[in-house]
């Protein structure tokens, strides 16, 4: 009796010590996370309906990268993003979806030497939970020097993921602005390795996050004095720009009834085919009602009629060349070069702004041609760099536009 006695009060002390430990230790507040998870989930649910995907009916590939220079440093971040994560998986995952996990610093590293970075889910059970956490990175790479290059990282993990249409990348870190290590550079969104991820990739830009985030996420941690602290993690989210997946397992077509359900007696033919012509009268007009709209454009104080020919030219000067039925639209500003800069065209049901010698920029995404919707202004930045003297280095210039189609009453 006294053994048992004496081996139940070693184990609380055990129990003891360990608990002491951890209170040693800052904790994340994982009841904060709780309250920002659904939120998130629901974002990148619903931008990737935005592109024509649905994620409860398709399979999804879904990548998290996490930037893991800070994480020595700062144990309780890493902690936080390994977690969200985690409840990321266990909202968004499904039977027949994937997993990945990357970590990144100044670049890509191997988090996973000799091992896979992906896990087909094949059920959704504590067992498979468990593989999916071994996957996320512990520790920072090997003789870090800090910092984190967010665009060379997109550069890299789309790279790997080639031509996939169904992969949805979600990064996690404390900025989502590069930051570069001693003695280092950062690849720069004007890179043009970067530019050409953007052609196929659309980087959400949050409307209340910071600059090149899709989401601030608020936490708390709490110290072992019990005091709490209020942090923040910025998630970076990359869907294709036209998402296209195959259809999830369990989803499949509908069985055709059987001989033995019960029969219905079909209503007489000549009452379907007048339906059926009905609807196409009316699926007609609305297809061609925007062919014939009469349209015009809203830029600053000038308005243009846009005719189904022609169009309105962005320019930094009005003394250029332009064809029939085409309008001068001038800007100015310092180093705007003088020559066509942008064009604003109708195209049968689409009025589409198109770049030509400069970049677009809205919302924080840059284009290279953009379909306006009319009575939706948009605020955008044409931007780009030009030589001013020889010999020198280029000089950046930005024109901010609001742009507006309207329909003619």
């Amino acid at each position: 009796m006294c053994r048992y006695v004496l081996l139940a009060c070693t184990l609380l002390l055990i129990m003891a010590g360990h608990s002491q430990r951890e209170l040693k230790q800052p904790q994340v507040d994982k009841e904060s996370l709780g309250q920002e998870y659904p939120a998130l989930a629901e974002l990148i649910r619903q931008e990737i309906r935005n592109r024509g995907g649905n994620p409860d009916a398709q399979q999804v590939h879904w990548v998290f990268g996490f930037s893991t220079g800070h994480f020595a440093l700062d144990p309780t971040a890493a902690d936080a993003a390994r977690y969200l994560a985690h409840k990321l998986v266990e909202k968004l995952a499904k039977v027949g979806d994937s997993v990945s996990a990357y970590a990144w610093e100044m670049d890509v590293w191997d988090h996973l030497p000799g091992r896979p970075r992906t896990v087909s889910i094949q059920a959704k059970t504590p067992q498979f939970a468990k593989l999916v956490s071994e996957l996320w990175p512990r520790t920072p790479r090997q003789d870090t020097t800090g910092g984190h290059d967010t665009e060379q990282a997109i550069v890299e993990i789309t790279r790997e993921l080639s031509t996939a249409q169904n992969a949805v990348i979600i990064l996690f870190t404390p900025t989502a602005a590069s930051i570069a290590a001693p003695g280092t550079k950062v690849l720069g969104q004007n890179h043009p390795d970067y530019q050409a991820v953007l052609k196929r990739w659309d980087r959400v830009q949050g409307a209340v996050a910071p600059s090149g985030a899709s989401k601030q996420i608020q936490y708390c941690v709490i110290k072992p004095s019990n005091e709490i602290v209020e942090r923040t993690m910025d998630v970076i989210i990359l869907i294709p720009k036209k998402f296209a997946g195959p259809p999830a397992l369990g989803k499949s077509q509908p069985v055709p009834p059987s001989r033995t359900q019960t029969r219905y007696r079909s209503p007489p033919i000549a009452i379907l085919i007048f339906i059926i012509i009905i609807i196409l009268i009316i699926l007609t007009a609305i297809l061609l009602r925007p062919y014939f709209e009469r349209l015009s454009l809203q830029i600053g104080d000038y308005n243009f009629s846009l005719n189904k020919s022609g169009g309105v030219i962005i320019a930094g000067t009005n003394q250029i060349p332009t064809r029939e039925g085409w309008r001068i639209f001038p800007v100015s500003g310092r180093h705007v070069p003088a020559r066509e800069l942008a064009t604003i065209q109708r195209e049968g049901r689409r009025v589409v702004l198109r770049a030509q010698n400069c970049n677009i920029r809205i919302g924080g995404i840059i284009y290279d041609e953009y379909s306006l919707n009319p009575e939706n202004p948009v605020q955008l930045e044409l931007y780009g760099s030009e030589e001013v003297q020889p010999g020198l280095p280029p000089q950046e210039w930005e024109i901010p536009l609001t742009v507006e189609v309207k329909r003619e009453r």
